[in-house]
């Protein structure tokens, strides 16, 4: 009986039926039992389904009583430490996945998470060391590659994260349309920072430009910035920008305001297209 309940249970957590895991689990852990290996087997799975169901206070709960089995085990305790991380304890977890580094370099995700919890911390240097050693480990990893060009970002490296984002997007595929999604947006984003950059059109401070990665609103404008410096007027042509004191107003109000360089971008274009129908 009890077999075929953590049968169920990873059957279950294989399915993504995280709630199924906890109802089942719970209920044989209910019982009075000391079989070492039932008990260890279903507490990384409970671990697990409270993870998937954002109840980091249970999840620790049971990654704790993993590691007073099992406490060298390095799968758990990256569990552990992506839990406080999710809690908002980073210093902890930062701690974690430092020595999980040092006693498994060849870990790609062990350097993932080390690089993503310095993030956290606010140091990309160190995120950085991390996160080209995940990447040389794993050069194809889509998640690796999108961390390394958020690290990029934070650097002020807008053309080497425009290079990560767009491995990723080629390594993801549509398996995780939430990543995608972000990862289309941050191009986007990068570009429009590029393109203002290249025409001299001024752009946020490098803490707004960093943010590029954040979570965007879900509805778009109907007309969006153009997706690449080659898709806009010859920096050259006269034309292009004109009015450079309307320009400069736009500028200033739109970065206090905390604008997106991609909205400042399509105001821009706005202003030209306006100026157009003037010249018509």
């Amino acid at each position: 009986q009890k077999q075929w309940v953590v049968e169920q249970m990873q059957r279950c957590l294989r399915e993504g039926n995280a709630a199924a895991v906890v109802e089942l689990g719970e209920h044989l852990m209910a019982r009075e039992d000391d079989d070492f290996d039932t008990y260890r087997l279903v507490s990384s799975s409970l671990a697990l389904a409270y993870e998937r169901l954002g109840q980091w206070n249970r999840s620790l709960h049971w990654f704790e009583q993993c590691l007073l089995m099992d406490p060298a085990n390095p799968t758990v305790q990256a569990g552990n430490g992506r839990v406080l991380m999710k809690m908002g304890k980073t210093a902890r977890a930062a701690s974690i996945f430092r020595r999980l580094v040092e006693r498994h370099p060849a870990c790609g995700e062990f350097q993932r998470a080390a690089g993503t919890v310095s993030l956290h911390l606010g140091d990309p240097d160190a995120a950085l060391v991390y996160l080209r050693r995940a990447h040389d480990l794993e050069p194809s990893n889509p998640y690796i590659l999108n961390d390394l060009a958020g690290a990029c970002l934070l650097r002020g490296d807008l053309e080497t994260a425009l290079s990560c984002y767009k491995q990723a997007l080629d390594q993801i595929g549509s398996s995780d349309a939430e990543l995608v999604r972000d990862i289309r947006e941050s191009i986007e984003e990068v570009r429009a920072v590029l393109t203002l950059r290249q025409h001299a059109a001024g752009i946020p401070p490098a803490a707004q430009v960093a943010d590029v990665h954040a979570d965007y609103e879900s509805c778009r404008p109907e007309r969006s910035a153009p997706s690449d410096a080659s898709d806009l007027s010859d920096p050259s042509d006269a034309s292009y920008f004109r009015e450079s004191k309307v320009r400069a107003i736009v500028l200033d109000a739109m970065t206090a305001q905390g604008r997106r360089p991609r909205q400042i971008l399509a105001a821009l274009h706005l202003w030209c297209d306006y100026l157009e129908t003037l010249s018509d």
